[in-house]
């Protein structure tokens, strides 16, 4: 069963200050990611392909950017050094229907780097329905659309589940986004699940996802698991 979470999460969300490498942190779900982390006067570094694009998005003089080959595990290695935490919010870029290898091969890339650089606290971001599931399975047109983006990202879980015992991993599987803001609507999580039940028509705001990921990594939850999330509507 899920299990409801309050809209706050964890009380201590804002106690400490945490050194966070983020991947994709120019994408659509690292942009809120990297400015929420800010707010929070986390320490980030956000390792891009373009520091003129992430500029402009997230205008901060105390934001790190750097740049990196996501593939590479010397370039991820230099970066890494020193991080409390490695997060992925990196997402396919083209069209649909292309082949989707992203996740897969960075995911080969970022763990030996973690390992090079000491780094152990690593949470990715994934999707609902990246497994078949029998008691409620994906809608048709989901699988349609994301068939070649959730292959890709059970690729990714598989290698975190069978090659990364020694990392302190999260792939925190998200429903369909919104670009809406943060919320305090409450979370429903579902650990080991592939959904949260009853919930196919969810949506959940970028700003959520955010405060999904900061929550996770300062209470130090979901070790070595993946959970299924969604907000409680009112």
């Amino acid at each position: 069963m899920p299990v409801p979470v309050s809209g706050h999460l964890y009380p201590d969300v804002h106690n400490f200050t945490m050194r966070l490498a983020i991947l994709g942190a120019s994408g659509r779900n690292g942009t809120e990611l990297t400015k929420q982390a800010m707010e929070q006067c986390h320490d980030v570094t956000a390792l891009v392909r373009s520091e003129e694009k992430m500029r402009e998005k997230v205008p901060d003089e105390r934001l790190k950017v750097e740049i990196v080959n996501v593939t590479s595990v010397e370039s991820l290695t230099r970066h890494f050094k020193g991080k409390d935490a490695v997060v992925s919010a990196l997402g396919h870029v083209g069209e649909l229907k292309d082949t989707v290898a992203i996740f897969s091969e960075s995911i080969k890339a970022i763990v030996p780097a973690m390992r090079n650089a000491g780094v152990c606290r690593l949470l990715t971001l994934s999707a609902w329905y990246t497994f078949d599931d029998p008691k409620e399975p994906a809608p048709p047109i989901v699988l349609q659309l994301l068939g070649n983006v959730l292959k890709d990202l059970a690729h990714m879980e598989s290698y975190l589940m069978a090659e990364c015992g020694d990392l302190e991993w999260t792939s925190a599987r998200f429903p369909s986004l919104t670009a809406g803001p943060a919320t305090e609507l409450p979370f429903a999580e579902n650990a080991d699940a592939v959904q949260v039940y009853g919930s196919q028509r969810c949506r959940v705001a970028r700003g959520d996802v955010a405060r999904f990921v900061l929550a996770t990594l300062s209470s130090g939850k979901y070790k070595g698991k993946a959970v299924a999330v969604a907000t409680l509507q009112n």
